[in-house]
């Protein structure tokens, strides 16, 4: 019984709260509404009632498909590089798990994706 008293009496302050705002204004301030278009890298996106038109959904979608591609190809680069590396050094003889000492200093000659002149390897 306590519970449909507790429950009761937040439903009547919802209802006297609501009615103590109906003599807010009906217009929405435009700070917080959608355009009907605005101007992008991607595009135009075009919006009615703050809703995407079909164009502008489409070009959302590519454009998060393009990012999450340019994404997965990014985060996986370095080690792509490494097993190159290691590859490479395979293919000159080097076994895994074998240590390569440079005797010089990197150059010009030394094709490395990022290897720093200044540093013995």
């Amino acid at each position: 019984m306590r519970f449909v008293t507790v429950v009761c009496g937040m439903a009547l302050a919802l209802v006297s709260a609501s009615a103590s705002f109906s003599g807010a204004s009906a217009q929405t301030p435009q700070s917080i509404t959608t355009p009907d278009t605005v101007e992008t890298r991607i595009g135009t996106l075009k919006f009615k009632d703050g809703v995407p038109s079909p164009e502008t959904t489409t070009a959302i979608y590519d454009n998060l498909d393009f990012t999450y591609a340019f994404r997965a190809f990014t985060d996986t680069f370095q080690g792509v590089s490494v097993e190159a590396i290691r590859r490479g050094l395979v293919s000159v003889g080097i076994k895994d798990n074998e240590i390569v000492l440079f005797s010089k200093l990197m150059d010009a000659d030394s094709i490395f994706l990022t290897a720093n002149a200044d540093t013995v390897y």
